[in-house]
């Protein structure tokens, strides 16, 4: 039978919370421990209409050790403000 594996956390918060998240890993002995993961990034968004840029990658806060090739998208700004298509409204009557 395998040994016990059950684990617990090494920090003090012991919660399953979006900042406490975890990963089981088992080391080359066989015992079960815990890596704590970050959080997910999140793309940026245009300022005006709230959609996500394309071409710019999924990060965190780490912009400062990204190539510029990464952290912006080389395309024209748009000439106008972008609205999202609307559905068009029935007649009057």
């Amino acid at each position: 039978m395998v040994g016990d594996s059950r684990i617990h956390y090494r920090r003090r918060l012991s919660y399953n919370t979006t900042s406490n998240a975890i990963k089981v890993v088992k080391t080359p002995g066989g015992k079960l421990t815990v890596q704590y993961l970050k959080k997910r990034g999140k793309n940026p968004h245009c300022g005006e209409c709230g959609i996500k840029l394309p071409g710019v990658w999924t990060t965190h806060v780490e912009l400062d050790g990204m190539h510029t090739n990464e952290s912006c998208a080389h395309r024209s700004p748009p000439s106008a403000p972008r609205s999202l298509p609307r559905s068009p409204s029935p007649p009057r009557q």
